[in-house]
Order: C-alpha cells, then structure tokens, then sequence
C-alpha cells in the first residue's frame, strides 16, 4: 500500500508509463486500486493486466 500526500495547495497526478499484473489459473488476478484521498475516498481505479490504465488526478493533495 502505498500513500501518497503533497503540499496542501496541489494535486496528485498519477500517470503510469509501464503496466503489467499477475494472472492466476484459477481466475485469481492482482490488481492495482487507488484511492482518492485514503480507503474511504472515492475508488479512482481498478486496474488489471497490461495496459496502461489512464492518468489519475486526485482531488486534494492525497492519494492511496
């Protein structure tokens, strides 16, 4: 897990230039989600295999 905070008076722009997960046999997959704010935000990403899921801006200056 990781949190992600700023200065207070900017946002967070995620932006992946590579994306690549995990497939199990039996239908189990790794997945990223991120979080606007902490795990009570809103989800701003559920994301699996490999391609590049798009750019993420958050709305404060925190993201998770």
């Amino acid at each position: 897990m990781w949190y992600i905070e700023i200065a207070e008076t900017h946002l967070v722009n995620l932006t992946f230039v590579d994306f690549s997960t995990r497939s199990f046999p039996i239908g189990n997959t790794d997945k990223v989600l991120v979080y606007d704010g902490n795990i009570h935000g809103k989800l701003l990403l559920n994301h699996f295999g490999n391609s590049i899921p798009p750019q993420i801006i958050s709305s404060s200056n925190v993201l998770l």
